[in-house]
């Protein structure tokens, strides 16, 4: 034998000698994934990835978190096989990373999905599965032990546990660990009829089966049994999924210490960076361990006591209600059962408790606690599920609590109410609650809420990381003065309204702050604070009603990126008063601003003006206190970016306070060097604006104008562009455009608009009763048959009503489109009704055939009176008779063919192909059908565009009831300005002018300025004594001249001067500049004995 085969035999040796015993390890873990289903509804419901975060967090802590197997438990998905993609996405985290197992739940379909064999072939852990891959088997090395898991899908049939069995056997010197889905009893203690035959089959028979785990139901809990040899088994279940938000991302962490021989277990979220530290997520067991077994031994930490109430009377130190041994301080107290739930701690006032807990069942309603004041070391927690939806339906505390470290008071399913003070220099955190994700609650569901009707003394921080915490106290508007941090999770609520005037009041030093809700107004004096977001994670906190701050308080807002969510904002659904409060501005990442990126940091309801502004304070270069008007530059080094920032209170839907980053301070700049609008058909009047389309880092006013291009496009200082384009402008048009900030800084940019032909080609409205069939817009209809003048949608408005066996011939002159020899791409729209005589019968829109020699297009179906035809499909919506309604049918043969009613779809039909049935010769039939099926119809107008409208340029055109002035194809209660006379509606109505006739040459007041001129001036069009006025004043002897006018702060002004009054001969005296609502004065230098001036007034 040579020498290395000798050193070989001896390693061996070694080995042997050191079976059963371990050398010093270091604590090592195994990680519980709980069911997992609903997180892929919170993502739909705008909600973060709260399973990834899982995964991720475990690939970031494999080494340092010493991880060395992951599991989980079941329901993966919830029913919809489609969702396994993305669960194989969220676990791609741990392949290569750790050894791991899926256990199938009850909702995974009975199928792997991604999670078959196949998917861990190459991995040296595996060790295969059932011949149906839904049971797995895995072999992991930790602390010198060789371990052996097995998971078994919910329900296991004997032939997953005859193949466990065998794998057991094949390994029967690793210590092994169960995972499965449905073991324990659903909300109470022992194991159901599934878990019991595991155990039967798998556990009890094994010694090598120390520990399971388990999901499915709701109750997360932990039990040691016994088997029949006398060994015990450690079995935790692991589920969340239905208090809120799914889980809030919870996992647990089985750590295992074999140089301290425990087995500890905490339960943690990455998501809130939190451990749920009560009775149900924090555990430990003494374990012996040796490298062929692992013995479980007695539960470790504080002595429970578990109260029966069998004494006689109501006394916590009575014996006999704790089974006859009464707690002693330090002791944790459980209460479960339905006996002398109302009890009195006659313990001395301030005994210390280890926590208090409510074990799993329906019986926690109606436990109150009254006597001494108690003191917590340890956490509240009910374990029971299946509450009622009733207020204060859990148990009640009515004894003094002093709170001692960092207590949690986990709800479960049943509300609990602290009906008492809450002292202490502790925090508390309100945990669990029901699954509220979709964001519907407002803390009036009354499951798993807790309640406060106290002004409590304790000065740690309170925290609500699930459920509601409802603060009831007319009395009082803050029922936990001393704390100086309130933190509302994400979907979480602190609900006030029950406070004095609905109303939390924040105290002086105290910080609200988080991504959930506030239900009730919330008011900042001096000396508070809002802060949006929790420790490292920027975030959205909800005010579900009005904010009112005051001068003194801040809004801390941190920026970590420029989409919704990588900042910090707050979303207020009341009135927003700011009254000077300071503004502080922080950057928490390694995020650098770019030019554009616009910053909501408070989005305001909509029906809601911002009263009142912020000052300047950390994050501005501006001497801090400095007021931030609107429009103010409050940086010029925006968080070290080298840009200019700029706050707006008209930012967002606008009403919304936001910061927009601009360039450097210098000349302005365009977004780009080539600006596209879209929108202009001939003969119709366009309009859109080039306003933010450049940015000036100075916060400027940017005056716009065209330096060439066409000449039908006017641009207005402020940049809005106006013009109608003729049929000689079809196609591209550009122009260079140019804006200045009014200090000799410029920029210039391509401008393109693509101008298409006029889409409304046919209008005919049957107003005329000399000639029913003439065309407001397009050519003439040609009667076939007979038609009737009716009363048509409103009074003055006229209609006819085409009978049976007649229709309307119409050349409506569109040329070949979509792709075809014929017309594929049109848009009808009918305004029509049908008496109750036609009722039952089919009724016809139109026909495509000229010669009306087969079946109709569009019918409404005599049977229901839905709308369709069979080629197509009908809608499920139904046309009421005597009901005047909007039909449009929009068609893009090859692509789409859809039906809308009053401008929302009923019907997204089958697409027909091009120049087939539904495409329109030149010819088209209205309300023809060749065999009959046309019953008599109401008709108030039609109308066809050459293209197929979109759905948002259907809802433009509103309902039969809406009135169209100026034929532009928006709806007057959606147009700006109904008759195109310049002068917005908003204006008119002022003055009580026509809002549908065109009155621009309108000289209202006789004073000279039409109503025209003086809406541009800003002046009163009812008033002789308010006109545009324009002062020159040279005292004598004096070599100036003063040129004076009011202005008004949306206007732009230019001075220019002529002596000569020829043509061209005028010289602007300076630049165009802004109104600032206040008189302007100018002076000017010694003149020619004549000099002429003038005064141009423009929009923006």
């Amino acid at each position: 034998m040579n020498h290395r085969q000798l050193r070989w035999v001896l390693t061996l040796g070694v080995s042997s000698i050191l079976t059963g015993s371990l050398l010093a390890v270091e604590p090592f873990e195994m990680i519980i994934i709980p069911d997992s289903q609903r997180y892929a509804q919170v993502i739909n419901h705008g909600g973060p990835d709260l399973f990834k975060m899982q995964t991720t967090w475990i690939k970031n802590n494999v080494a340092n978190e010493n991880i060395a197997f992951v599991t989980h438990v079941g329901d993966v998905i919830q029913d919809n096989s489609s969702l396994w993609s993305y669960a194989d996405q969220v676990i791609d985290e741990l392949d290569g990373t750790v050894p791991y197992s899926i256990t199938f739940g009850n909702h995974d379909g009975g199928a792997p999905g991604p999670f078959g064999s196949s998917r861990y072939q190459n991995y040296s852990w595996y060790l295969g599965a059932s011949s149906d891959s839904l049971a797995h088997a895995q072999t992991f090395s930790a602390g010198g032990i060789d371990f052996l898991h097995i998971n078994l899908p919910h329900n296991p049939k004997s032939t997953h546990l005859t193949w466990a069995l065998g794998i057991m056997s094949a390994h029967s010197s690793k210590p092994t660990i169960i995972s499965t889905h449905g073991y324990m009893a659903d909300n109470s203690s022992g194991r159901s009829s599934i878990g019991q035959n595991i155990w039967n089959t798998l556990i009890d028979p094994n010694p090598q089966v120390f520990m399971t785990c388990n999901g499915h139901d709701w109750v997360s809990r932990h039990e040691v049994d016994t088997t029949s040899n006398g060994r015990k088994i450690l079995q935790i279940q692991s589920n969340w999924q239905q208090s809120i938000n799914g889980g809030n991302s919870f996992l647990q962490k089985v750590i295992f210490d074999p140089d301290n021989s425990q087995i500890r277990v905490k339960t943690y979220s990455p998501f809130l960076e939190m451990f749920q530290t009560d009775y149900s997520g924090e555990f430990a067991y003494s374990a012996t361990f040796n490298t062929n077994s692992i013995t479980i031994g007695n539960e470790l930490g504080a002595t429970n006591r578990q109260w029966n109430g069998g004494g006689s009377n109501n006394n916590w130190q009575t014996a006999a209600n704790w089974g006859g041994t009464a707690p002693s301080a330090g002791d944790v107290l459980k209460f479960f059962g339905s006996t002398r739930k109302a009890s009195v701690n006659d313990f001395p006032a301030g005994t210390s408790f280890a926590g208090i807990v409510f074990r799993p069942g329906t019986f926690s309603n109606g436990y109150e606690f009254t006597g001494n004041a108690i003191s917590l070391t340890g956490d509240v927690v009910n374990m029971a599920t299946y509450g009622p939806n009733t207020p204060r339906s859990g148990p009640a505390f009515r004894l003094p609590i002093e709170i001692i470290g960092d207590r949690q008071f986990n709800t479960g399913d049943w509300d609990m109410v602290i009906d008492s003070v809450i002292s202490g220099s502790g925090s508390l955190t309100k945990t669990h609650g029901r699954d509220y994700f979709r964001g519907s609650y407002d803390g009036g569901v009354n499951i798993g809420d807790l309640y406060f009707t106290k002004v409590n003394t304790y000065t740690g921080n309170t925290r609500v990381s699930g459920g509601a915490l409802i603060l009831e106290n007319t009395g009082s508007q803050n029922l936990m003065p001393a704390s100086p941090e309130i933190l509302v999770d994400y979907n979480a609520v602190l609900r006030v309204v029950g406070l004095q005037n609905g109303t939390l009041s924040l105290a002086n030093g105290q910080t609200l702050r988080g991504s959930g809700k506030v239900s009730g107004k919330t008011e900042c004096p001096t000396g508070s604070h809002i802060a949006p977001g929790h420790d490292s994670t920027t975030g959205t906190l909800n005010l579900l009603d009005n904010l009112s701050m005051q001068s003194g308080s801040e809004l801390e807002i941190r920026i970590g990126g420029n989409s919704s969510g990588e900042y910090d904002a707050l979303s207020v659904t009341g009135s927003v008063a700011l009254n000077n409060a300071t503004l502080d501005l922080t950057n928490s990442a390694s995020y650098t601003p770019q030019t554009g990126d616009e910053f909501v940091i408070l989005e305001n309801d909509a029906s809601d003006a911002i009263s009142g502004t912020l000052l300047s304070g950390i994050g501005s270069d501006l001497a801090s206190g400095t007021s931030l008007s609107e429009g103010k530059i409050l940086s010029t080094d925006f968080l070290g970016s080298g840009l200019s920032a700029q706050i707006t209170y008209l930012g967002g839907d606008g009403n919304d306070v936001s910061i927009k980053i601009l360039p450097a301070p210098g000349a302005p700049v365009f977004d780009s060097d080539s600006i596209q609008a879209t929108g202009a058909q001939t003969n119709l009047n366009y309009y859109a604006t080039l306003a933010g389309s450049a940015l000036d880092g100075d916060g400027d006013t940017l005056i716009y104008s065209k330096l060439s291009g066409p000449t039908w496009l006017t641009i207005s200082p402020g940049g809005t562009l106006s013009g109608t384009p003729a049929n000689g402008d079809l196609g591209s048009n550009q122009w260079t455009v140019q804006v200045s900030d009014g200090n000799g800084g410029t920029d210039t940019a391509v401008l393109e608009i693509e101008v298409t032909a006029r889409k409304l080609v046919g209008l005919w409205e049957f107003d005329d009763p000399f000639d029913l069939t003439k065309a407001t817009i397009g050519p003439d209809l040609q009667l076939n048959g007979y038609q009737d003048i009716v009363a048509g949608v409103s009074a003055g408005d006229g209609a006819v009503k085409i009978s049976q066996g007649s229709h309307y011939n119409l050349a409506h002159g569109i040329p070949a489109n979509g792709g075809g020899s014929s017309v594929n791409e049109y848009t009808l729209v009918f305004d029509v009704s049908y008496p109750s005589s036609s009722q039952n019968s089919w009724m016809c829109f139109f026909q495509t055939d000229p010669n009306n020699s087969n079946d109709g297009d569009c019918f409404i179906r005599s049977s229901n009176a839905t709308i369709g035809v069979s080629a197509t499909g009908y809608s499920s919506w139904s046309l009421a008779p005597d009901t005047w309604t909007r039909i449009v049918v929009s068609v893009d043969n090859g692509t789409s063919y859809k039906i809308y009613a009053d401008g929302a779809q009923i019907l997204n039909g089958s697409a027909q192909s091009i120049d087939g049935r539904f495409a329109l010769s030149s010819t088209l039939l209205l309300f023809a059908d060749e065999n009959g099926e046309d019953a008599p119809i109401n008709i108030s107008s039609v109308r066809l565009y050459n293209t197929a409208l979109s759905a948002t340029e259907v809802a433009a055109l509103g309902n039969a009831y809406s009135v169209d002035s100026d034929d532009d194809g928006i709806a007057d209660d959606a147009d700006a300005d109904d008759d195109n006379d310049g002068m917005p509606d908003e204006w008119e109505n002022t003055y009580s002018f026509s809002t549908t006739t065109d009155n621009r040459n309108t000289d209202t007041d006789a004073d000279g300025f039409t109503d025209y001129h003086e809406y541009v001036a800003g002046t009163d069009p009812t008033s002789r004594n308010s006109v545009p006025v324009f002062m020159i004043e040279s005292p004598s002897g004096s070599s100036l001249a003063s040129l004076k006018f009011p202005t008004q702060s949306n206007r732009f002004y230019t001075i220019e001067y002529s002596d000569t009054l020829a043509p061209g001969s005028w010289t602007a005296l300076k630049p165009i500049f802004a109104g600032s609502g206040v008189d302007h004065e100018t002076s000017t230098s010694a003149t020619p004995e004549k000099r002429f001036y003038r005064l141009k007034i423009d929009t923006p």
